[in-house]
């Protein structure tokens, strides 16, 4: 089981104490004045959204570098691996120990079972012991069935705790920059720019015959 689900994950990464600790990480005072002197400042570098179709997060950053976001986004996973290793440590733990138990249980199983077989060997079928031989080849096929139980368990432990039942969060494509920049977009401005120049020429047009004609009735004499 994730150790919390990616919707979650991105309000984390989203935080200002998150992003704060990714800021510190790479000594960026800048990103780290912004972060708290102002709660606006937390999507400075980064964006996210979760995958559609697939518990994923696709992770944006942006930086005056490419390599410089590239550094911001591998500083960002690494600290969200540390935070949630810090969350599934108990239950890691917990398997741990689980899986300790399992195998101590397995060893006093396997010793009793090997105790049980010389017994067998050793006692004779032709006496009064026959109903002696029978309990012991009855335990002993209980103390297997035990055997082979402790043995599912520890296969059972092994496996979750091994990739990919229990990883770190991590980058599962290669972290890459755009062919192009993020910003500024010239075209966009460019458009923006043209629009606005229109724009503000027909507003000075009439305000510049709005005023002439103000100057007209003022100098205008009396009748």
């Amino acid at each position: 089981m994730p150790v919390e689900p990616p919707t979650q994950a991105v309000e984390r990464l989203r935080s200002s104490s998150f992003q704060l600790g990714v800021a510190r990480s790479l000594g960026d005072q800048q990103w780290i004045d912004a972060l708290s002197n102002s709660s606006g400042a937390t999507t400075r570098h980064l964006s996210f959204q979760v995958m559609r179709n697939a518990p994923l997060i696709e992770l944006k950053a942006s930086a005056n570098s490419p390599e410089r976001a590239k550094t911001v986004a591998e500083a960002t996973i690494r600290e969200l691996a540390r935070k949630q290793a810090e969350i599934a440590k108990p239950m890691i733990d917990r398997l741990l120990a689980d899986l300790s138990i399992a195998r101590d249980r397995l060893a006093s199983a396997e010793r009793e079972l090997e105790g049980l077989g010389k017994m067998v060997v050793n006692a004779g079928v032709k006496d009064e012991r026959f109903t002696q031989l029978s309990l012991i080849a009855s335990l002993r096929v209980q103390k297997e069935a035990e055997v082979f139980g402790q043995r599912q368990a520890i296969m059972a432990y092994e496996t979750a705790l091994m990739p990919p039942a229990t990883q770190p969060a991590e980058a599962l494509e290669a972290i890459f920059v755009a062919s192009k920049p993020a910003s500024p977009k010239k075209s966009l401005l460019l458009a923006l720019g043209l629009v606005g120049g229109l724009l503000s020429g027909v507003v000075m047009v009439f305000f510049v015959d709005a005023w002439r004609r103000a100057s007209g009735e003022r100098r205008r004499p009396a009748s």
